[in-house]
C-alpha cells in the first residue's frame, strides 16, 4: 500500500507547487488577513523559483515576513503589559495563540520561555512568602500551645495539638532551610537571613544550625568587605581633599600676585577658579566684591584718561586707554564707540600723511 501512496504524495506536493499564482496570492491574502502568518509563509516557500512570477511572489513573501516580525513584537509587548498587570493567564493564552499562528517563530518561543522563567521566579517568591508567614505564625503560636499542655498535662487533646504544631514547625523549618541554603549559594543574604534565622527558631536541627553558622560567616565577610570599601573611599576622599586644598592654595597665591601687579584680568580668572574649587568659602565672595570695585574704578580711570587724551589731540594714547578699558569691561559701550571714533581719526591722519609723502 505504501508504494502506491508515495507517488501520490509526490504528485500532490508538485500540484501545490505549480498552482496558479493567482490562487496562491488569494490564499496568502486570506491567511494574512486572519494573521495565519506561518501557513502563509509555508505556501510562499513552496513556490517554484522557476515560475514566471517568482519575483513578485518573493516580494510578497518579504512583505509577509515583515508583517510576521511586527506581529511578534506586538505579542511580546502585549504579554509584557499583561504580566506587569498581573494577568498571567492572558499572557500565556496570547503566546499559545500566537505560536499557533506562527509556530516557527524563534522570537515567540524565546518570549514564552522567558515568561515561564518569570512565572517560576514569581512562584518561588510567593512560596517563600507563604512559608515565612506560616513560620512566623507557628513561632508566635507554639508558646501558647506549650503553655496549654503544661497547664493541662492530663489532656490528651492538648498534648496531641502540641505535637501536631511542633511537627508543622519542624516541616516548615526544613522547607525554609532549603530556600535559605539556595539563597546562600546565590549570595542572596537577605533571603537567607529571613529564612534561616526563622528556621532556627522553629527547629533545633543540627543541619539548620550549621546553615545559620555559614550565614553568619558570609554576613561577617560581607561586612568586612563593606568596611574595606568604605575605608578605601574615605582614604580616596582624603587624598582628593588634600589635592584640592593644594590647588586652592596655588590659585590663591596666583590671585594675590596678579592683584599686586595690577593684572586684574588674571586676578579675576584666578578668583573664578578659587570659587569653583572652594565654593563654600565666604572669603572669595568678599574678594570678588573688592576686586569688582577695583576693576570698576580702574575702568573709569582709563576711560577718563582716554577722554582727556582725545581732547588734547593725542588720538593714539586715547585709543590705547579705551582698549584697556574694554579689556577690563568688554561691554563698556562709550569706550567702544569712542575707540571706533579714535581709530577713524587715526586712519584719516595716516591717509593724509601718506598722501603728503606721495606728493613730495
Amino acid at each position: 500500500m505504501t508504494k502506491f501512496l508515495a507517488p501520490l504524495l509526490v504528485l500532490l506536493i508538485s500540484a501545490c507547487a505549480n498552482l496558479p499564482m493567482k490562487h496562491n496570492v488569494d490564499e496568502v491574502d486570506l491567511l494574512v488577513t486572519n494573521q495565519q502568518y506561518g501557513r502563509a509563509l509555508d505556501i510562499l516557500a513552496r513556490i517554484d523559483p522557476k515560475a514566471p512570477d517568482y519575483s513578485e511572489m518573493a516580494e510578497l513573501r518579504r512583505h509577509v515576513e515583515a508583517l510576521a516580525a511586527s506581529y511578534e513584537q506586538t505579542i511580546r509587548a502585549q504579554t509584557r503589559q499583561d504580566v506587569e498587570a498581573g494577568n498571567w493567564k492572558a499572557a500565556l493564552d496570547l503566546f499559545d495563540e500566537a505560536l499557533a499562528r506562527l509556530p516557527q517563530s524563534v522570537v515567540l518561543r524565546d518570549g514564552l520561555a522567558q515568561l515561564h522563567q518569570q512565572q517560576n521566579q514569581e512562584l518561588e517568591r510567593l512560596d517563600t512568602e507563604r512559608l515565612l508567614a506560616q513560620g512566623n505564625w507557628l513561632k508566635n503560636t507554639l508558646p501558647t500551645y506549650r503553655q496549654i499542655a503544661q497547664v493541662d498535662p492530663r489532656s490528651r487533646a492538648a498534648s496531641q495539638q502540641l505535637d501536631r504544631i511542633q511537627q508543622q514547625a519542624v516541616e516548615i523549618a526544613k522547607q525554609l532551610a532549603q530556600i535559605g541554603n539556595r539563597a546562600l549559594a546565590n549570595d542572596d543574604l537577605d533571603t537567607a537571613s529571613q529564612t534561616l534565622l526563622l528556621a532556627r527558631e522553629l527547629s533545633d536541627a543540627p543541619a539548620i544550625s550549621d546553615s545559620v553558622d555559614k550565614l553568619q560567616q558570609q554576613l561577617n565577610a560581607r561586612s568586612a568587605e563593606q568596611e574595606q570599601r568604605i575605608s578605601k573611599r574615605r582614604q580616596q576622599a582624603q587624598v582628593a581633599e588634600r589635592a584640592r586644598q593644594r590647588e586652592v592654595s596655588q590659585y590663591h597665591d596666583k590671585y594675590m600676585a596678579a592683584r599686586a601687579d595690577k593684572n586684574y584680568l588674571a586676578a579675576r580668572e584666578q578668583l573664578r577658579q578659587l570659587r569653583r574649587l572652594d565654593p563654600k568659602n565666604p572669603a572669595w565672595q568678599q574678594e570678588q566684591e573688592t576686586l569688582d570695585a577695583i576693576i570698576t574704578a580702574r575702568t573709569e580711570q582709563l576711560f577718563k584718561e582716554g577722554i582727556n587724551a582725545y581732547s588734547h589731540g593725542q588720538y593714539e594714547k586715547a585709543a590705547e586707554s579705551w582698549r584697556k578699558t574694554l579689556g577690563l569691561d568688554p561691554d563698556h559701550k562709550l569706550a567702544k564707540d569712542n575707540l571706533e571714533r579714535a581709530e577713524r581719526v587715526l586712519e584719516r591722519i595716516r591717509t593724509l600723511q601718506q598722501g603728503q609723502g606721495d606728493g613730495e
